[in-house]
């Protein structure tokens, strides 16, 4: 997968068609994170045909990926825009953050609790506001509960996706994290 999540397979084949698309979708993008900058999210038309040749030799069915991607832009999972004269399309932050609420789906089936809390402060200036927004949103995508507005925690340990979801919003400077064994 191109986020470097660590997806359990076993689980993969009781996912829904929509989900096992979106995966495969991610993968043929290569990349996981929308907020990572035009260059990382953006495909123009001739990669667009690369991804769709991929897309049809798995799924072997034109018509159904054609229809399937009818649907994710109709949901706004994906998006398209002209750059320079040239029409690219890109994962929207809405199938963004689908596609990580069906990796932590399969990543939650082996999650156990440890005894230990992941507390996570963030600092994101109101200037950045949608990044926070967005960022809040994937805090949930990955089990996080708020304890106030930019503290949360977690009994998962989901920290290496956590680092990846911040770098990938370009928030590293901005996040701290804390293992606690307690919290009273």
């Amino acid at each position: 997968m191109g986020s470097g999540f660590e997806v359990n397979f076993d689980f993969y084949m009781f996912l829904s068609f929509v989900d096992q698309f979106m995966l495969d979708l991610d993968d043929a993008f290569g990349i996981f994170s929308p907020m990572g900058g035009w260059t990382r999210a953006v495909y123009p038309e001739f990669y667009r045909q690369k991804i769709l040749d991929k897309l049809y030799k798995k799924y072997k069915n034109k018509k159904r990926v054609t229809k399937t991607l009818y649907y994710f832009k109709k949901q706004n999972y994906i998006n398209t825009k002209v750059v320079d004269g040239q029409r690219v399309f890109y994962l929207s932050p809405h199938g963004y953050s689908k596609i990580l609420k069906i990796k932590l789906k399969l990543k939650r089936k082996k999650l156990k609790k440890d005894g230990k809390y992941r507390i996570i402060i963030f600092d994101i200036p109101e200037k950045e506001k949608l990044k926070r927004e967005y960022f809040r949103k994937g805090l949930k995508c990955l089990g996080f509960q708020q304890l106030q507005k930019s503290v949360w925690v977690s009994p998962y340990d989901v920290f290496k996706e956590l680092r990846l979801f911040a770098e990938d919003c370009r928030l590293t400077e901005n996040v701290k994290y804390i293992l606690a064994t307690k919290i009273e």
